[in-house]
């Protein structure tokens, strides 16, 4: 009898060191720089299985630069379920597992700013901490290629 509460409270004791080991990650994102026009993509990774969290929320925020405000660009609620797009110029193709990969389909100056990707779960005591990633415009100019010929003038 004693054997059996000393291993009961073994596991009650080993199941909260897990919970509570296992409560906090670091979220971060990747947003790689692209030229005005072309697709881009933003990438989160969760650190964990977030599927297998069937009633967690997933955003995806943008603060756009120079504004202290998000602006949300994803939500799915739960995950898998329903996501919605409030801004339109975002695609998503709803596989959320360790990663999620968030496509802005046509990358403007509208687009630079910061990004970050959020997830709640009532089965996780605290949040996790977020990492944000910038997103800018690669500088290089999209434009046409001259090809010149110079012809010799005689006078």
């Amino acid at each position: 009898m004693i054997g059996m509460k000393f291993t009961g409270q073994l596991l009650l004791f080993l199941c909260c060191y897990y919970l509570t080991s296992a409560a906090k990650e670091t979220i971060t994102c990747d947003a790689p720089s692209v030229r005005d026009g072309q697709p881009a993509s933003v990438t989160c990774d969760f650190k964990r299985d977030v599927s297998a969290l069937s009633s967690a929320t997933v955003t995806v925020e943008h603060y756009p630069d120079g504004s202290p405000d998000p602006i949300p660009v994803l939500e799915c609620t739960p995950v898998g379920a329903d996501c919605t797009f409030p801004v339109q110029g975002y695609e998503f193709n709803g596989q959320i597992n360790t990663k999620l990969v968030l496509t802005i389909t046509r990358a403007s100056k509208a687009n630079n700013g910061r990004y970050a990707c959020k997830m709640l779960s009532p089965y996780l005591p605290d949040a996790d901490e977020v990492d944000p990633c910038d997103f800018t415009l690669d500088g290089k100019i999209q434009g046409i290629k001259l090809n010149c010929k110079a012809n010799k003038l005689a006078f």
